[in-house]
């Protein structure tokens, strides 16, 4: 099996967990965040949401963890089939492996750290003025600045540099490149740093639209694939920093 099918099969695997888990009815979140989707009563059966506990943030920041590999898996393919064409050169059987998985280890332990965040800030916001009972879907304020601190990210320095990176995986393997597997494993850890200042205020949309809509995530993976790989995207980047923008304001002026 190719590096790039092993990728793709863990990615499906992940996209299948996702959609499992969030089909439990015992979730008590995902029944929140479905909930404020549809309209519905939030509030689980024994009346609203479970008091703030360690293991409730542990709980939800798995389930964090699993959608930020999910979504962000494919992304590092750009990354990852260049990088398993260099080590096959010189490394086969378990080395080839290891390398290979201690390099999306160090990338996936950078949006563990995220995840763990935004599972944070999701238990700190939930109930207030300004985001729903379970803290998964903004209001229409706090939606509208979302969007608009997006799409001024898609302007920013750190967002460009970022992105050039991304988007040029041969030289940043030359720029990066430490030998062995504590080498892999730094260079998987620097890419996640990039990837993470490339996408990290898109993320932040996944509250505008419910943390955990399934279609959703889909659409913000597309985006943050296509940004890697699709021609001329650091001009249509813009572009699509200046509709979050137009969007995140109109979103707010219908408060006004």
């Amino acid at each position: 099996m190719s590096a790039l099918a092993a990728a793709a099969a863990v990615a499906a695997a992940l996209w299948l967990a996702a959609g499992s888990l969030m089909g439990r009815a015992d979730f008590w979140l995902i029944e929140l965040c479905r909930a404020a989707l549809t309209g519905a009563a939030s509030t689980p059966a024994g009346g609203g949401a479970p008091p703030l506990s360690p293991g409730l943030l542990g709980e939800l920041w798995a389930m964090w963890v699993l959608m930020m590999a999910a979504m962000m898996l494919p992304a590092m393919s750009a990354v990852l089939a260049p990088l398993a064409d260099i080590v096959g050169i010189k490394r086969s059987g378990w080395r080839f492996w290891a390398t290979l998985g201690l390099f999306s280890g160090g990338y996936l332990l950078v949006w563990s750290g995220f995840s763990l965040v935004a599972a944070a800030a999701q238990l700190a916001l939930r109930g207030t003025d300004l985001f729903s009972l379970d803290g998964s879907t903004a209001g229409p304020l706090a939606g509208g600045a979302l969007l608009i601190v997006a799409g001024l990210w898609q302007f920013s320095s750190v967002k460009k540099s970022c992105l050039v990176k991304c988007r040029q995986p041969m030289a940043f393997l030359m720029a990066e490149w430490r030998p062995g597997l504590a080498g892999a494993a730094r260079l998987g850890y620097r890419h996640g740093l990039h990837c993470l200042g490339c996408c990290v205020a898109l993320m932040g949309l996944m509250f505008v639209f419910g943390a955990m809509n399934l279609w959703w995530m889909a659409a913000i993976a597309l985006y943050c694939l296509a940004e890697k790989l699709a021609p001329a995207a650091e001009t249509w980047s813009g572009w699509a920093g200046a509709v979050m923008i137009g969007a995140g304001a109109a979103m707010i002026g219908t408060q006004f």
